[in-house]
């Protein structure tokens, strides 16, 4: 089945459905306000106490872990999904064992958005920056990493940061030689018995990423890691298939936790980071992307429970108008504001 166009997105109703499943939920980003509904918990790293990290609990006695979901379509400015993703890496150098990496979505207010979806976006970035501008850590960052980036015409976009790329098998007691040495190539008549299977906890050669470079690898034994990222018929995404998949366009709820990381060294910087538990694609991309090769392979059904509103998400949209261009529904709106409201709308 086609995505539907942005267009479509809008006269179908799907944008209204997803817009009222987000407003008043007390789990939905845009719907809870620093200080009312969560409070900000220092905690030092035992290694060195002059650091400390930020987390977030709900008010009231049993100070649950902030865990909330927020929307958006995924943009193309700062988007990370290749073999290296956010890691850093001096120049000649290659991704080792213990090198981070990690994939990064930037989400935008979604194209064409209804008035009530642009202020659902609206709000979940009020919801950060309320965070930011709260002057909680000491001492002051003289350089810092925010949540928030600002793409091309002045919008506001939500920076999610995934788990790490990579990881080395909890089962792995001893070094090998480097095992990666060529690119595998998929090929339509492979054995299904020698296909992976995507599971949760799955670990996989990286060499099966379509862009997958030997000459960037150095690794002993770190495999490619399955993440909790869903397509839209709620089936896990393998990793070969995230940078096609949530290619500029694609329209995604995110599980996330809040976190905020301070670093007390001689210059103090800070990291404010949205960290993704689960990613559901509600709508694939209309846009053209680059084809790719992956292999095909078997799924198994995720394992952990999701909020009911992550859950939620899940619900097909309703059928288009049989003629869409005679429909009463307006067929453009227009984005939303450089800089979004200065208060909370409802």
């Amino acid at each position: 089945m086609p995505a539907l166009s942005f267009e479509e997105r809008l006269v179908s109703g799907r944008y209204d459905d997803l817009a009222s499943v987000f407003v008043d939920n007390p789990e939905a980003l845009a719907a809870v306000d620093f200080g009312t509904h969560f409070n900000a918990e220092s905690k030092p790293w035992p290694s060195n106490p002059k650091n400390y990290s930020m987390t977030f609990s709900l008010v009231g006695e049993s100070r649950q872990e902030l865990i909330v979901t927020l929307i958006g379509e995924v943009a193309k400015e700062g988007t990370e999904l290749g073999p290296r993703s956010n890691a850093w890496i001096k120049a000649g150098g290659v991704i080792l064992d213990r090198t981070s990496a990690k994939d990064v979505l930037v989400l935008k207010a979604p194209t064409l958005s209804p008035h009530a979806l642009k202020v659902v976006f609206s709000n979940q970035v009020q919801t950060l920056e309320a965070i930011h501008e709260a002057e909680l850590l000491v001492p002051p960052a003289e350089k810092t990493t925010n949540w928030i980036r600002l793409l091309e015409g002045a919008a506001n976009g939500v920076v999610v940061t995934l788990p790490s790329k990579y990881r080395v098998p909890d089962d792995y007691f001893h070094l090998v030689k480097p095992r990666i040495k060529h690119k595998v190539e998929a090929t339509g008549d492979a054995d299904v018995n020698s296909r992976p299977v995507v599971e949760l906890g799955g670990l996989y050669d990286p060499s099966l990423l379509p862009d997958f470079d030997p000459k960037l690898f150095g690794l002993v034994s770190t495999k490619l890691a399955q993440q909790e990222v869903f397509m839209k018929d709620s089936t896990l995404l393998p990793p070969w298939e995230m940078k096609d998949s949530l290619h500029p366009g694609t329209l995604v709820a995110v599980e996330a936790a809040l976190i905020v990381y301070h670093f007390c060294g001689a210059s103090p910087s800070t990291v404010f980071q949205v960290q993704a538990r689960r990613v559901q694609i509600l709508e694939e991309s209309p846009l053209d992307i680059e084809p790719t090769t992956p292999p095909i392979v078997a799924t198994s059904p995720a394992k952990r429970t999701p909020s009911k509103l992550f859950s939620s998400l899940t619900t097909p949209p309703r059928h288009l108008p049989d003629s869409p261009s005679n429909s009463s529904a307006p067929t453009k709106t227009s984005e939303p504001s450089a800089s979004g409201p200065s208060k909370r709308r409802k």
